[in-house]
């Protein structure tokens, strides 16, 4: 009973979310969780939400984003497990101004099984204003006693040049299916939470929630992994802000490869039909 009520909590979740706002950034995943990414782990493309998770990758992985709103945008990179470390490496393409580009460089390396931390260096070239920025981003990845149950900490333009506010970040992850039924699951329900501040800056702090639910089909020489996700941001002192909802696909094979292919649509008032899709290939 309890199974089924919290995936029907979830699909009124994403019922009472459908259609309004969004959030823009960086990869389809992140973006249906309204943005809620310091908390997860295990892929290249935490380079550019927290360095930290690079830690929990194996192997190599290359990952694609492309992004379709008032302009293209095209995101690239690669990261990958050397045994002292993952390193990572990204750019981007801002579409919109052809001269404007940012290239990020990461590392993220575990102290102990349950912590790591990490760094990205991002360099931002602009064109149209005719500078350049250097920034640093460190954070932290706490696995807790709790099953699935992750605590992440990081830090936004540590170092700037130019550009950019400095900006903390705190969250929350952990999937609320093993905590009620710790026995092995073919399904799960995730849920992160972000908190954000700017301590520079007067615009004030603001959350990130976002929900994912997520069915791994087991066959004889492969796993087929679907997601559902939803999200939404909450600006305090003003109240509930964009809300956003995605989908994926993950195939796995026995040998730890996979291809993950996710999707979000960025639909606002001012930027109507703008999608966000991004491809992951783990090798």
């Amino acid at each position: 009973m309890r199974r089924y009520f919290l995936i029907g909590l979830y699909i009124l979740f994403i019922g009472l979310m459908a259609g309004e706002g969004f959030a823009r950034g960086l990869n389809a995943r992140t973006e249906a969780l309204a943005g809620a990414g310091i908390g997860l782990i295990g892929s290249g493309q935490a380079i550019h939400y927290n360095p930290a998770g690079l830690a929990f990758m194996d192997g190599w992985e290359a990952h694609f984003t492309f992004v379709d709103r008032d302009y293209t945008q095209y995101i690239a990179g690669v990261a990958r497990n050397t045994g002292i470390g993952t390193f990572g490496l990204s750019a981007i393409n801002y579409g919109y101004y052809s001269s404007d580009y940012t290239i990020s460089s990461g590392y993220g390396v575990m102290i102990s099984d349950r912590f790591a931390v990490g760094a990205t260096l991002r360099l931002f070239h602009s064109g149209r204003f005719r500078a350049d920025d250097l920034n640093l981003d460190l954070g932290t990845y706490f696995v807790t006693g709790l099953r699935n149950t992750i605590v992440a900490a990081g830090m936004e333009n540590v170092r700037r040049t130019g550009f950019g506010h400095v900006k903390l970040r705190a969250g929350l992850f952990f999937d609320l299916m093993s905590l009620l039924e710790p026995e092995s699951l073919s399904h799960y329900l995730d849920l992160a939470v972000d908190v954000n501040d700017y301590i520079n800056d007067d615009r004030g702090s603001w959350a990130n929630l976002g929900i994912e639910y997520q069915y791994r089909y087991l066959l004889s020489s492969y796993a087929l992994e679907i997601a559902l996700r939803g999200g939404v941001q909450s600006i305090y002192g003003i109240g509930v802000g964009d809300t956003t909802w995605g989908i994926g696909l993950k195939l796995e094979t026995e040998g730890g490869r996979s291809i993950r292919v996710d999707y979000a649509p960025l639909t606002s008032m001012a930027y109507p039909d703008q999608h966000i899709v991004s491809i992951a290939f783990v090798f």
